[in-house]
């Protein structure tokens, strides 16, 4: 598969879980519960294939509580359903760098099959 075709099939996953919009890049404006995968690394396994690690970031509420109540409503439904392009590693709260101040995501690493 492409990279293109994986980077589609992870935000017609997440845009399965209810409250989640999946996109294929960053919405210019994200509101919470907007999904979009980055990709920051390629991995050459075994000399032979190419395997990409994503990034899928989850845009949540700006409230530090609003958020931790947004995860820990959404979370599973967005890792299950994001077995169906891959499979999930780890995730994480996070401070995503924003023009007006960091911003709270939800970011999620996996890996394409």
């Amino acid at each position: 598969m492409s990279l293109t075709a994986d980077r589609a099939e992870i935000a017609a996953a997440l845009s399965t879980v209810d409250g989640v919009n999946g996109y294929e890049y960053r919405p210019t404006v994200p509101r919470p519960g907007d999904a979009w995968p980055t990709l920051p690394t390629l991995d050459l396994e075994e000399g032979l294939v190419w395997r990409a690690t994503w990034t899928v970031n989850v845009f949540l509420p700006q409230a530090e509580r609003d958020a931790s109540v947004w995860i820990d409503a959404h979370f599973l439904a967005i890792v299950t359903a994001l077995r169906v392009p891959g499979f999930a590693d780890k995730a994480e709260p996070a401070l995503m760098p924003a023009a007006g101040g960091d911003q709270y995501v939800l970011e999620i690493t996996m890996r394409s099959e």
